[in-house]
């Protein structure tokens, strides 16, 4: 069988067109390929896995190890109901393009510890924010030092 002729392309040649295409290629071996199309949750995905790999890179951050699968993790969103376990707000995920506009957060219970099952929990995302790097009672028994400060 034949193929057709193809017409190698140099990495100059791909940036130039890839500069005006409206759908994006990858480059390889003198070959250009039209990359598919991702959703938003990979998009969400891959977005906070640049951000932890550059703080990481730069030094503000250890890498954890995650053994939670997404079905675990989903499984899990819907045993909370879909609320956060800390506070009870509700939680959604983004629905537009941007990542940032869910609720919805994975937490580590224990800060030090790995994303694992048995160490994990969906929390509104402000709620994640203010937790941070605090061992969970640590977290949870300033919160009722500010509320009970803020009540008397």
């Amino acid at each position: 069988m034949a193929y057709p002729a193809f017409d190698y392309i140099t990495p100059n040649e791909y940036l130039n067109i890839e500069i005006r295409a409206d759908k994006k290629h990858e480059y390889f071996d003198g070959r250009m390929y039209a990359m598919a199309g991702a959703g938003l949750n990979h998009n969400y995905v891959v977005s906070s896995l640049i951000s932890n790999i550059g703080s990481f890179l730069k030094g503000k951050k250890k890498i954890y190890k995650l053994t939670v699968t997404m079905e675990q993790a989903w499984e899990l969103f819907e045993k909370q109901n879909r609320k956060c376990a800390l506070s009870g707000l509700p939680l959604n995920f983004p629905k537009d393009r941007n990542p940032h506009g869910g609720t919805a957060s994975l937490d580590r219970i224990d800060s030090n510890g790995n994303y694992t099952l048995d160490n994990v929990q969906w929390v509104h995302k402000d709620i994640n924010r203010l937790k941070n790097s605090f061992d969970q009672d640590y977290f949870i028994n300033l919160c009722k030092l500010v509320s009970n400060y803020l009540l008397v």
